[in-house]
């Protein structure tokens, strides 16, 4: 099986030609060369495209009949996006930063925005996953200056209490992860899809 890929950059192109991948500088010139593939991924592209449903209509002429589309781009619905301009998101480094960047995004999607636009441009969403926290600033420890070493104390048994508290802080990001995620509040949306038959 052959991977190509679309790389509007020059330097990214040329480096990864270099490495003897197939890059091809827009949609069309790959169209052109006739390329037809199995599968597509779109990780963060999306949202950096003035016509998204053109884009996704350009990749569907490279599919293979059946062919899979995997899109990501980040959740303008996610906990991150909810906070940013509240007085919370101070706790939170470069604040709403994620969901401020235009120029660079043009464009933010919700999951039902996303499914919607795949579909109209013909593909059959087959899953959708919100994944990331992006907040995980809120489980960073303080840092506290280092201070001298405590006189040496006789070993007597007792639990190791940073280990349970790294476990414990552990357990408790993995259930605010699910439920997050779960709730479709993940920094980033994932969709597979499959091309639909003409």
């Amino acid at each position: 099986m052959e991977a190509y890929g679309v790389e509007p950059g020059d330097l990214a192109r040329e480096n990864l030609a270099v490495r003897g991948f197939r890059v091809y500088a827009d949609l069309p010139e790959a169209l052109a060369a006739g390329v037809r593939t199995a599968a597509v991924t779109m990780i963060h592209v999306l949202e950096h495209l003035p016509d998204a449903r053109e884009t996704l209509g350009k990749v569907r002429r490279m599919l293979e009949p059946g062919g899979i589309l995997m899109v990501e781009v980040p959740n303008v619905g996610s906990l991150r996006a909810r906070i940013a301009g509240t007085p919370l998101s101070r706790r939170l480094p470069r604040q709403g930063q994620r969901f401020q960047a235009f120029p660079i995004h043009l464009y933010y999607f919700a999951a039902r925005q996303l499914l919607m636009i795949l579909r109209q441009a013909g593909y059959d969403p087959i899953s959708v996953r919100a994944v990331g926290m992006g907040v995980e600033e809120f489980f960073a420890a303080p840092v506290r200056p280092k201070m001298e070493a405590a006189p040496a104390v006789p070993a007597v048994a007792q639990p190791n209490r940073p280990a349970i508290r790294r476990r414990t802080i552990s357990r408790a990001k993995q259930g605010v992860k699910w439920l997050i995620s779960h709730l479709m509040m993940g920094e980033h949306l994932i969709v597979l899809a499959r091309m639909t038959s003409e």
